[in-house]
């Protein structure tokens, strides 16, 4: 990892790495597909969080074209999800951006005049912006689906499996 990114770490964590981040963490930023099954608490985010800014570092992203995606299942884990990214990514000089129900579509749209690296949301939301042609997910890199089990469940299957093939 580079020297920024490290020290963006830092800033967020303090202390040895938990036991999922020391299993999981090579691989993650290795690039290798990933499935960590862990505790509430247990550090999951920032394993995913590190592995997306250092595979984006360095390059930039187009206004409505995202490098990478980050499906939760609700609003709550969105924001905290886009909230450790943005700490972490601040460290690779990458923008973050959350995109959930409840407010206009327009806003959105306005957010993805700018370049968005990483685009962090709810199925729902992600799905009408790639639908309506707000994003372009050709030049997505990173896909993560915070709790897969939820999202590939009844609730939320088919528009993850909109997102995952517009992410092929």
């Amino acid at each position: 990892m580079s020297v920024p990114l490290r020290h963006a770490v830092s800033t967020v964590v303090d202390g040895a790495a938990s036991a999922i981040q020391a299993v999981a963490l090579e691989d993650a930023v290795a690039g290798r597909d990933l499935l960590a099954v862990a505790p509430t608490g247990s550090g999951k985010t920032l394993v995913f969080a590190v592995a997306v800014a250092h595979r984006l570092a360095g390059a930039p992203s187009l206004p409505g074209r995202p490098r990478a995606v980050v499906v939760a299942p609700t609003r709550e884990l969105a924001v905290q999800n886009a909230e450790v990214l943005a700490e972490v990514g601040a460290g690779a000089g990458l923008r973050v951006a959350t995109f959930v129900g409840g407010q206009p579509l327009s806003k959105d749209r306005r957010t993805l005049v700018a370049p968005v690296d990483i685009a962090v949301g709810t199925p729902g939301r992600l799905t009408d912006l790639i639908r309506t042609g707000a994003i372009s997910a050709s030049d997505v890199r990173v896909l993560v689906l915070d709790e897969a089990d939820h999202l590939l469940g009844q609730s939320f299957g088919e528009q993850t499996a909109v997102l995952l093939a517009d992410c092929d």
